[in-house]
């Protein structure tokens, strides 16, 4: 299970409206006439326009090719009373697209009818219903318009820090037969400490800590020396995003590079394995 690393409810504004579909016109003429017409039932459902245009969500990641966040429809609160669903229809098929990093898009030509009288014009108008990402104009034509409806949408968005759990995992099972021994057991231990802590953007910036003053005296002090100077600079930074995936991307990158020549050298391999999984498995959208 995957722990939650930050909640924020998203509001999102809908509306129903009518446009004008058609503008027939039979003023000049002194009989009935029957026109045959076309238009297009058209949805589309971007999750990431929702994203982008909601709270300013401008980075969605996955992770093994799941989504390194989930959102949750909690509410709808309409400004008049609406007869129709499409608004909670269309927020439950954007979760739905969401959890499958998926675009809905649905088309269809329908075919109709109209009967106008003698000297007469008909004003035919569809109903729409549009939010962040969404788009629905739908089948349902009337010559007589309703007012415009206002809907509040709530929604629930949780983010993670996907892949962090195989990184300490990693570090915390390295013992090194005979060199860097005390190092080692100096991170372990702070892994071990923060390991009850639910929030694991706590227990990386921790870990981001032991690791910027873990300097051997002796063995791997060159490749020490860019880990400790990878992990001030995201220590510089990490209070400038509450974003903290492009971190851990940045420090099992720098993990992947580490190649000593004699000292730990089978301890480090594992550790760049499992660098270069998690870095190509969280992949931006």
């Amino acid at each position: 299970m995957l722990n939650v690393e930050t909640k924020s409810e998203l509001r999102v504004t809908g509306r129903y409206y009518w446009e004008l579909l058609f503008n027939l016109d039979n003023s000049k003429n002194k009989a009935s006439i029957t026109l045959k017409e076309s238009y297009e039932y058209i949805k589309k459902i971007n999750y990431k326009n929702f994203l982008k245009n909601t709270n300013n969500i401008k980075a969605e990641y996955t992770y093994e090719n799941k989504i390194a966040a989930s959102l949750e429809f909690l509410r709808a609160k309409a400004s008049s009373e609406i007869s129709h669903s499409f608004h909670i229809e269309m927020s439950n098929e954007l979760i739905v697209g969401f959890e499958k990093c998926e675009e809905i898009t649905e088309t269809k030509k329908v075919d109709k009818e109209f009967i106008i009288g003698p000297r007469s014009t008909l004003k035919v108008y569809r109903l729409v219903y549009e939010a962040a990402g969404q788009i629905f104009k739908s089948d349902i034509i009337s010559s007589e318009p309703e007012p415009e409806v206002i809907i509040d949408l709530d929604f629930l968005y949780k983010t993670y820090l996907p892949g962090f759990d195989k990184l300490v995992n990693v570090l915390v099972n390295t013992h090194p037969g005979k060199d860097n021994i005390k190092e080692w057991e100096k991170i372990r231990d702070n892994i071990i400490e923060y390991s009850d802590v639910k929030s694991n953007n706590i227990r990386f910036h921790e870990l981001l800590k032991v690791l910027s003053i873990t300097t051997p005296s002796r063995d791997n002090r060159l490749e020490w020396s860019s880990i400790r100077e990878t992990c001030n600079q995201i220590l510089s930074s990490w209070d400038t995003s509450d974003d903290k995936i492009p971190f851990l991307k940045k420090l099992t990158a720098r993990l992947a590079t580490i190649t000593p020549g004699s000292s730990n050298k089978i301890e480090w391999a594992k550790i760049r394995e499992v660098s270069n999984i998690i870095n190509s498995n969280i992949k931006h959208l």
